[in-house]
């Protein structure tokens, strides 16, 4: 049988640590599961940008990487990739841990552990893959954005009579490319 470790952590950006009931702008979550045969398993979902009043809640000059997303966030998961783990027989290491470190609590970038709730199979790592795939799918709707504009309702106008289109003028040149 074989001992395995699992961790999903969720990716966030607090505006003001000083208030602790604002609520917190998701960015990602990153799931992670490794055996002791050295078999492991990593994913990552992120949001592909916030929006421009979350930008304005980030502090970019402390965290620049928020605003271009997307390369930051595959270069946590490089990093959680190619983290040097130990031997295989051992109890297994996360290189998520690793990651997560660099983002305490007390940072308002963060990376805060939640439970993963996905049963791993103990004899054949690869009969899990599709739970924990499945699993960080259905984090999507958690990264709903927090901060967006209100709707607003337009009064209806009043649509004009349709006008007939212009005829074109012999003294205009006219080009037409089609392909």
């Amino acid at each position: 049988m074989l001992t395995h470790s699992e961790g999903l952590w969720r990716i966030e950006y607090h505006p003001d640590l000083s208030r602790s009931n604002e609520d917190a702008l998701p960015i990602g979550f990153m799931l992670e599961a490794h055996w002791s045969n050295d078999v492991r398993w990593l994913g990552i979902l992120f949001r592909r940008r916030l929006t421009a009043l979350e930008l304005e809640r980030v502090d970019l000059e402390t965290w620049a990487e928020l605003k271009e997303l997307e390369p930051f966030m595959n270069g946590l998961f490089e990093t959680a990739w190619t983290e040097d783990l130990g031997k295989p027989g051992q109890v297994p290491l996360l290189g998520s841990s690793v990651v997560a470190k660099n983002y305490p609590m007390h940072s308002s970038l963060q990376f805060a552990a939640d439970k993963p709730g996905v049963k791993l199979s103990p004899s054949d790592p690869e009969e899990s893959f599709s739970a924990l795939y499945t699993k960080l799918l259905g984090l999507h709707s958690a990264l709903t954005p927090k901060l967006a504009a209100p709707v607003v309702q337009l009064p209806k106008k009043k649509l004009l009579p349709a006008r007939r289109p212009a005829a074109p003028r012999a003294d205009v040149e006219q080009i037409l490319r089609a392909a």
